[in-house]
C-alpha cells in the first residue's frame, strides 16, 4: 500500500484489482482506509483525477482512526481540488486534515496556511450565499418561503435520527469493547495469580478507562458526514438544490401544525427564534424591512470585497480576483470602496501583462472618480513613478 505513494505506472489495473479484492474480505475491514487511498494513488499517478477523487473519498469515509492514515487522504484530496481552483471543495480536506497532524509532519505548514486561507475564503462565500439566499426567501410568494423552511426543519430532524442511530451503534460498539477487554482481564487474572493483579494493565479499570480516552483523543470518532464539504447546514439547506427540493412541499410538520405567536416579546417566542427546528428561528434571519435589506447587503458588500482581496494577495488567482471585485462594483456602485476595487482590478491587470484592461480601468478611475488619490495619481504624466511610491509608503507601513 505505501508503494504506491511513489507509483509511477506499470500494471495498474493488476494492482487496482489486486487492492480490490483485499477491500472484500471482512480481515482487512479496518484497513480499508488504506486501501482505498492506494487505489486513489494508483488513479492519480495515471491522470485519472475523477477516480481518484472517488477514492480519496471512500479513504476518508471508511477510516476509523482518525489518524494519519486519514490525514493524508484528505491531503491528497484537497490538493486535487486545489489543483482545479475548485477552494471550496479543497477547503474542508484541509481543514480536517490540519486537525489530524502535529507541527512535525512535513506537510503541517504547508497544510495549516492553505487551511487558515480558504476558511476565510469560504466564510466570505458563505456569508455571500446565505445573505443572498434569505433575501431571494424574503421576496418570494409566502407559500415558497414556508416551503422552503419547513424542507430545512425535516432535514434537521432526519440529521439528528441520523446521529442518534450512529451513536447508539457507537455506544453498543464500546460495550462489546467493554466486555472483550474485561473478559481479557479474567483471563490474565487467572494467568498472573492473584499476586500481580494490580500490576496487569487490563486488571485495573482505571488505567483501561484512561487508555481507551487517550485513544479517542488521539485518533477520534468523527466520520464525514452527507454535505460534509460544507460547512454551515444553513447554506446547505438554502441552496438551488435545497430550494429545489422544497418547491411543490408545501405541508407543514406535524409539530408546527396550528403554531401562533403570541403578540410581544416572550420567553416562548425567543425559545422558538433560537430552535432551528421552528419556523420562527428561519423566519428571524430574513431581511423583510428596508433596515434588514441594507444590513444583510453590508454583509454581502464586504465579504465580496474580501473574497477579491483573498484571492489577489494570498491564492494569487488573479481572474477569480478580478471577478469578485467587478462583482462587488457592479451590485454595490454607491459602495465607498467601489475605486478600491477598480484600482486592485487596474494592478493585478498590470501585473498580468493586460495593458488594455489596465488602461481600460485606469481611465475609469480617472473618469468616474476624479477626487480619488487613486485619479490624481493615475492622471499624471508621471503616475507610474508617483503610483510606485505610493505603494511603497503603504508597504512600509506593515513592516
Amino acid at each position: 500500500i505505501r508503494q504506491t505513494e511513489v507509483y509511477s505506472g506499470g500494471e495498474s489495473q493488476k494492482l487496482i484489482k489486486s487492492l480490490e479484492k483485499m477491500a472484500k474480505k471482512n480481515k482487512n475491514a479496518e484497513y480499508l482506509d488504506q486501501i482505498y487511498y492506494a487505489i486513489g494513488n494508483i488513479h492519480l499517478a495515471n491522470a485519472d483525477t475523477a477516480k481518484a477523487i472517488d477514492n480519496y473519498i471512500l479513504s476518508a469515509e471508511k477510516s476509523t482512526r482518525n489518524g494519519l492514515e486519514k490525514a493524508q487522504a484528505l491531503i491528497s484530496l484537497g490538493d486535487i481540488y486545489y489543483v482545479r481552483k475548485d477552494y471550496l471543495k479543497a477547503q474542508p480536506c484541509y481543514s480536517e486534515a490540519s486537525s489530524l497532524i502535529d507541527q512535525e509532519h512535513e506537510d503541517y505548514a504547508r497544510v495549516s496556511k492553505l487551511s487558515q486561507i480558504l476558511d476565510e475564503l469560504a466564510r466570505d462565500y458563505e456569508t455571500v450565499t446565505l445573505q443572498d439566499s434569505l433575501q431571494m426567501l424574503a421576496l418570494a410568494p409566502k407559500e415558497t418561503r414556508m416551503a422552503a423552511i419547513n424542507a430545512a426543519i425535516r432535514k434537521i430532524r432526519e440529521e439528528e435520527e441520523s446521529q442518534r442511530k450512529k451513536a447508539e451503534e457507537e455506544r453498543l460498539a464500546n460495550k462489546r469493547l467493554d466486555m472483550e477487554i474485561e473478559n481479557v482481564a479474567v483471563m490474565n487474572r487467572n494467568a498472573l495469580g492473584n499476586a500481580d493483579r494490580n500490576t496487569w494493565y487490563f486488571a485495573n479499570k482505571g488505567t483501561v478507562d484512561k487508555g481507551k480516552l487517550e485513544f479517542q483523543r488521539k485518533y477520534g470518532k468523527r466520520k464525514l458526514e452527507d454535505d460534509w464539504n460544507r460547512r454551515n447546514k444553513t447554506i446547505a439547506i438554502f441552496s438551488e438544490e435545497g430550494l429545489a427540493d422544497a418547491q411543490g412541499d408545501e405541508s407543514t410538520p406535524d409539530s408546527l401544525q396550528g403554531m401562533s405567536l403570541p403578540d410581544g416579546q416572550n420567553k416562548t417566542q425567543i425559545a422558538a427564534e433560537n430552535d432551528p427546528k421552528r419556523q420562527e428561528y428561519y423566519l428571524r434571519q430574513m431581511p423583510f424591512t428596508t433596515e434588514q435589506v441594507a444590513a444583510s447587503n453590508v454583509q454581502i458588500a464586504d465579504a465580496l470585497f474580501n473574497m477579491g482581496i483573498v484571492y489577489d494577495e494570498k491564492l494569487m488567482d488573479y481572474p477569480q480576483a478580478i471577478a469578485a471585485f467587478e462583482n462587488f462594483a457592479r451590485r454595490f456602485p454607491q459602495d465607498r470602496r467601489v475605486p478600491d476595487a477598480y484600482f486592485y482590478c487596474y494592478r493585478i491587470n498590470e501585473k498580468t501583462g493586460n495593458t488594455d484592461e489596465s488602461n481600460a480601468c485606469r481611465m475609469r478611475l480617472i473618469n468616474q472618480y476624479p477626487d480619488t488619490k487613486y485619479a490624481k495619481i493615475l492622471g499624471s504624466p508621471d503616475y507610474k513613478e508617483k503610483l510606485e511610491r505610493m505603494l511603497a509608503e503603504q508597504d512600509s507601513l506593515y513592516e
